[in-house]
């Protein structure tokens, strides 16, 4: 995680999050599929997703181990050269 320079304390670390991409779906696409579903989640993210880019970006889904699942969701997005997380996938 630490090579890719992620946080110490992402889900990642505690096997509890993936970053996933599925081939012929847009990553938005994939993302609101997953949330359509109904599946649990404790947050969902379409991180760096630009509709003008296909294929780019990746989705984001963790599930805690224990206690309640939040079903956050969120896409990142850089502004100002920082990480900026917004609410909900559009």
């Amino acid at each position: 995680n630490a090579a890719v320079g992620g946080s110490r304390t992402s889900q990642h670390m505690t096997g509890e999050a993936a970053d996933i991409e599925f081939d012929g779906f847009d990553n938005t696409q994939l993302a609101q599929k997953i949330v359509d579903m109904k599946l649990p989640f404790d947050q969902l993210i379409a991180e760096f997703v630009d509709p003008a880019v296909p294929g780019s970006g990746w989705v984001h889904v963790s599930h805690k181990r224990n206690g309640k699942q939040r079903g956050e969701v969120l896409r990142a997005v850089r502004q100002g050269g920082k990480t900026v997380y917004l609410k909900g996938l559009a």
